[in-house]
């Protein structure tokens, strides 16, 4: 692809990559570090190939971009069913595209993706300040389509200035439409990003988010027992077990539930080995129940459980922090068959060094009177 085919004029190519910028920004917060790097390098490539100074990729080379950020994003999330790998997706593709566009109706679609994406925000966040941000973003849209309809003009008003136009004139439409036409559901569902535990399946919990949660209706799970159900102070659900802490709150040690053969224990799996001492030192010391569980989607790995939990399937496990895992995220109602005992002894002997020390640690000038209070209380034991 030589110069001469580029038919974008410098205004409206400035307009397109300042959208696409711009509606990225919201997103930065859930989106990985590569892919940002990523789209400020397309556009300081495609400013270059405007000038002059590098090419258009070939085809190989679009096609090796495409597939490395493919498999990026699959070894980022493990799964890309799930709203913040759509998104991220999505946000690639409209990169992308940027790279290969050198006609006007390219640049367009690379516009309507954008808003898209714009929308998107509104998945991570409702506030009027996400409100105001998502109308500048469509304001710019907007002078984009106009600076592309009148690309090679020489003389025309201000794109911005008729976006502005533009969008008052529609305000009248949209209020008829949103005051009178019928609320439907959506044609698809997608997993909603949850920051505070609104069913048991938040990856971290701050001050305030356990009186949301016991304010919330919302139902994790149905639990059907075989023989009668064990006294209330024997239900101790374990689900995710979280033992990071930054000083506010409390997060999953994503370490320690990483899958492998040293902090993971699969069904089938072989577990005289050394490198799963920590479980061969569990025992159960009473007959396990059995069970049944209706488990709600999570879009997460982890199960619920009593301890010592054994799952009848082939495709979980138990990890070092003994949070019982499936292969694949539960992206739709699953129901499992379970065992568990209510009396048992994990690693009877002593924590190995590194697994105490990781879930004893606090963060640098953490507060000196919770700290003196605590170590009060050791003495005292």
């Amino acid at each position: 692809m030589n110069l001469g085919q580029l038919q974008l004029t410098k205004t409206p190519l400035a307009w397109l990559l300042l959208s696409v910028f711009a509606v990225v920004i919201p997103h930065a917060r859930h989106l990985s570090v590569w892919v940002l790097l990523a789209v400020i390098g397309v556009i300081v490539w495609r400013v270059q190939i405007y000038r002059g100074r590098w090419s258009i990729p070939k085809r190989w080379t679009k096609l090796l971009l495409v597939v490395g950020c493919i498999l990026g994003l699959q070894f980022l999330y493990s799964s890309l069913l799930a709203l913040e790998p759509m998104v991220a997706l999505l946000i690639v593709s409209v990169v992308l595209k940027l790279l290969e566009m050198y006609r006007q109706k390219d640049a367009t679609a690379v516009v309507l993706l954008c808003f898209f994406t714009t929308a998107a925000q509104f998945l991570f966040g409702q506030t009027v300040l996400d409100f105001i941000y998502g109308f500048f973003c469509s304001l710019l849209l907007l002078a984009t389509l106009v600076a592309l309809n009148r690309n090679g003009a020489k003389k025309s008003q201000n794109s911005f200035a008729v976006a502005i136009k533009l969008a008052l004139q529609s305000l009248p439409i949209m209020l008829i439409l949103f005051l009178f036409f019928p609320r439907i559901g959506s044609l698809w569902t997608v997993p909603m990003p949850q920051n505070t535990g609104k069913t048991g399946i938040s990856g971290s919990i701050s001050p305030g988010d356990i009186s949301n949660l016991a304010r919330d209706g919302g139902k994790a799970f149905v639990a059907t027992f075989e023989s009668q159900t064990p006294k209330n102070q024997d239900l101790y659900w374990r689900g995710l077990v979280m033992s990071d802490f930054d000083g506010r709150k409390w997060s999953v040690n994503r370490w320690s539930s990483l899958p492998s053969t040293s902090i993971v224990k699969w069904n089938g799996q072989a577990s005289d080995s050394r490198a799963l001492d920590w479980y061969s030192q569990s025992s159960m010391e009473s007959d396990p129940i059995q069970y049944q569980i209706i488990m709600e989607p999570t879009q997460q790995q982890w199960l619920y459980a009593l301890p010592l939990a054994n799952v009848k399937s082939d495709t979980s496990g138990i990890t070092r922090d003994f949070t019982v895992i499936t292969q694949t995220p539960i992206a739709k109602r699953s129901i499992y068959d379970i065992q568990s005992s209510l009396q048992y002894r994990l690693e009877p002997s002593s924590l190995p060094d590194w697994f105490r020390n990781r879930n004893l640690a606090l963060p640098d000038g953490y507060n000196p009177l919770t700290l003196q209070l605590a170590e009060q209380w050791v003495n005292r034991g």
